[in-house]
């Protein structure tokens, strides 16, 4: 399900990086994408946190504010980022979510086993 979701928050990010690039400027040229690629977050994170906090059943409460903090940090950071481009367009806000799932899709190549 994480292989799956974030294959489809990847392709929601370079669909609104694309449109974006391409001067799209209409509603469905946001909702779409964002769309696709919350749908690939919410597949992808709880499942991403129960593998997280599995390992360490003892320690099952630091694993798990340990990844939000995380998610917090990541989002503050990149809100900060964001919130100092002035720009006409959904190019910046496109072009953070695509990074944001290029993100994701690199760290389950590297963190997942190739066998799952």
């Amino acid at each position: 399900m994480i292989r799956t979701g974030t294959a489809v928050s990847l392709a929601g990010g370079l669909l609104g990086v694309g449109l974006a690039l391409g001067g799209v400027l209409h509603l469905a040229a946001v909702v779409g994408p964002v769309f696709l690629f919350m749908l690939g977050a919410g597949l992808t994170l709880p499942n991403a946190m129960a593998g997280a906090v599995g390992p360490y059943p003892m320690m099952a409460g630091l694993a798990s504010s340990l990844v939000g903090f995380v998610q917090m940090t990541v989002a503050a950071l990149i809100g900060v980022v964001l919130g100092h481009t002035h720009a006409d367009s959904q190019l910046p806000m496109m072009t953070a979510i695509g990074l944001v799932a290029l993100g994701g899709a690199l760290a389950h190549r590297l963190l997942v086993s190739p066998r799952t």
